[in-house]
């Protein structure tokens, strides 16, 4: 039974990191209202980012695995952490367009 659990974690474990390839690769842009000098009237944040994930296919990452120093304030590009798992991170590269 152990080694039956121990085979479906490296399974899971393969899949995740499998799945932090794929977000490496992806750029996603998030729109966001801005002024003349490029500071965002509001904010973007881990729920706008995963949503720009789920809209390109990424549907099992959530905003607690989206690891942001703060609020992104400005137009321009972050990398941003995403923890899939406790030994499993990547980045991602997050564009903030005006819209």
């Amino acid at each position: 039974h152990k080694a039956k659990l121990n085979a479906l974690e490296q399974e899971r474990l393969a899949g995740l990191r499998s799945l932090a390839e794929e977000i490496t690769k992806q750029s996603i842009n998030v729109e966001a209202n801005a002024n003349d000098e490029g500071h965002l009237y509001g904010s973007v944040g881990s729920a706008e980012i995963v949503a720009a994930l789920r809209q390109a296919g990424f549907v099992s990452v959530n905003e607690t695995q989206v690891r942001l120093p703060g609020p992104l304030k400005e137009l321009g590009l972050y990398t941003v952490k995403v923890q899939l798992h406790s030994d499993i991170q990547t980045d991602l590269k997050v564009w903030v367009v005006p819209s």
